[in-house]
């Protein structure tokens, strides 16, 4: 059986939140990762989403080819092309492992909000500008770039609120400082079972299975190269990791993966 020589060490940029741990944890905490003095792993994260928290603990950590990092592609994708000024480079500093998982993305609204549809968020939105708001997790990541970018693409005059995690943003959602926000279903799924929130549109490409009566907002808004979404996999430090436990870290995230998200087999990276 294999048994790394050393315990594994795991980053995340994260608390502990649904879609990230459900995936990471059980596969992470195997025996597989256990050092041959049955020592266990170790699992860092941070209180709330910090995304250059997490990087930085990741790259502080000796490159001895043990220690594993699940960011997001805010991380590794999104802030890398807008800020020149860095503390890091995701080509020289991240050893890729694989992708894992595609989450979709939706905009959602309170059941109180008098728009039933992503189409009347937008009436809404012209009749009286400046008057609505769209509100997510932080600024210069993903979800905050979906919302500037709807906006933008639309032509509407309306305010992006930021928060500082997800547990911010469903506080203002249920408390009503806010009605319509960009998120992922895995925050909200319960919600919307029991009818408190409801889906407007989706960010895919195509209408999310677990959710066919959901239009795009391609389909709905007419923007057809509208594309958002949140994609998670695991990365190494640029030591040389043994083949056998990427294979396994990637692979095991699987059955739990494709319980949650998007139809996309998760994927090897190759050096």
């Amino acid at each position: 059986m294999l048994r790394s020589i050393r315990p594994g060490r795991f980053v995340s940029s994260f608390p502990p939140a649904p879609v990230v741990h459900r995936i990471s944890l059980p596969a992470s905490s195997h025996r597989t990762f256990r050092s041959r003095s049955a020592r266990p792993s170790s699992w860092i994260t941070v209180p709330v989403a910090a995304a250059l928290w997490g990087v930085q603990k990741f790259l502080r950590a000796p490159a001895d080819g043990y220690t594993f990092f699940m960011p997001d592609s805010s991380q590794w994708a999104v802030l890398p092309a807008l800020r020149s000024q860095l503390p890091y480079d995701t080509l020289k500093d991240f050893a890729p492992v694989g992708l894992v998982f595609t989450s979709t993305l939706f905009i959602v609204a309170l059941d109180t909000f008098p728009a039933n549809s992503v189409g009347d968020f937008i009436t809404l939105a012209r009749a009286n500008p400046g008057s609505q708001q769209i509100a997510s997790i932080g600024t210069s990541g993903l979800l905050n770039i979906f919302a500037e970018t709807f906006k933008a693409s639309l032509g509407l005059d309306m305010t992006y609120v930021p928060n500082k995690g997800g547990a911010d943003l469903m506080a203002a959602l249920l408390r009503g400082e806010v009605s319509v926000a960009v998120i992922s279903t895995a925050s909200i799924s319960s919600y919307v079972k029991t009818g408190r929130m409801r889906l407007l549109a989706a960010g895919s490409k195509v209408r999310a299975k677990f959710a066919p009566d959901v239009p795009t907002i391609a389909e709905a808004a007419g923007l057809s190269d509208f594309y958002f979404a949140g994609q998670w996999g695991w990365w190494g430090d640029p030591a040389r990791h043994s083949p056998s436990l990427k294979d396994y870290l990637l692979y095991s995230s699987r059955p739990r993966y494709n319980r949650i998200s998007q139809p996309r087999q998760p994927r090897l990276a190759s050096r």
